[in-house]
């Protein structure tokens, strides 16, 4: 079994699911009372309900696993000699976090059902098995010269959104009115902040795996994509914090007419995230391989 292609297939399945969902969910913040959410011609806001909560589970829960550890732990195991026990260690590995990140995000999707079972509902889970899966693919992107050689410019970028993170936590623990945050737009900002930085590891560890398959990655292209998304997204970011700071709730369809202009800054940033993060990975599927060295050539 080829756990690699497992893994990004699985994960190719969640993302799709996942960029989806949220592209939806923007259509209608770009401009309230667009109406995109109607059943039999009246407003329906469960709709919007359930595809925030396909969305963000998805991308808490399944991606992490599938995208960052399933595909760390697998380009883990290239590096050891087949039959070995730590290559069959790792690639075991690889399956459980696909299939517990999957059973994970779809028994919080399906609610109340669970039918993975209360077990797979709880927090503290589901944060153990996004730690792990990052740990993962950061030993994955770290662990060799040439995987840190190609993997650096978008670890460095990922320290942006990191950083928007860390001064937004301070916000929300030094406010006053932080319980009132927890349910605005601020608490929406600081999940898109961590979710950058996980974007942005996920593409130097999906440029580790091209470049172990022979694909010829150019570092200077890495530099310019990792840099035009991490700006974008601090976009994104800071101007739902800036809503969230206002007042603005989460979890409606509509809002007050006052916040149009940081909806829509905020969703064109999204949209142009996803087309920026959509270049890089076609960029990587059609990279060229490098030529073999000719070994007549290398005697000489």
């Amino acid at each position: 079994m080829n756990v690699m292609r497992v893994a990004l297939s699985v994960s190719l399945a969640w993302a799709g699911i996942a960029v989806l969902a949220g592209l939806i969910l923007q259509v209608e913040l770009f401009m309230p009372g667009v109406r995109v959410f109607l059943m039999d011609g009246a407003p329906a806001p469960y709709l919007f309900a359930g595809l925030s909560q396909i969305h963000a589970n998805a991308v808490k829960f399944a991606l992490p696993a599938t995208l960052i550890g399933a595909v760390g732990c697998a380009q883990l195991a290239r590096s050891h000699p087949d039959g070995s026990t730590l290559k069959g260690g790792l690639s075991f590995s690889a399956l459980a976090l696909i299939l517990l990140g999957t059973a994970v995000a779809a028994n919080n999707v399906l609610q109340p059902m669970r039918p993975f079972g209360p077990w797979a509902s709880l927090n503290w889970v589901g944060a153990s098995l996004a730690g792990v899966s990052i740990f993962a693919g950061l030993i994955a992107c770290i662990r060799t010269a040439q995987a840190r050689r190609t993997s650096l410019p978008w670890l460095v970028f990922a320290i942006a959104p990191l950083c928007l993170l860390a001064v937004g936590v301070q916000i929300f623990r030094q406010d006053e009115t932080r319980y009132m945050l927890h349910d605005s737009y601020l608490h929406i900002a600081l999940w898109h902040a961590g979710g950058g930085a996980a974007c942005l590891l996920t593409l130097g560890l999906l440029s580790v795996v091209a470049r172990a398959e022979g694909k010829r990655v150019d570092a200077r292209v890495s530099i310019i994509l990792a840099g035009l998304i991490a700006l974008v997204w601090a976009v994104m970011v800071l101007q739902q914090a800036r809503a969230g700071l206002e007042g603005l709730p989460r979890g409606y369809v509509d809002y007050p007419e006052s916040f149009s202009a940081l909806q829509a800054r905020a969703s064109l940033a999204a949209f142009l995230a996803c087309g920026l993060f959509l270049l890089a990975v076609l960029r990587l599927a059609v990279a060229p391989r490098r030529p073999e060295l000719d070994p007549d050539a290398s005697v000489f």
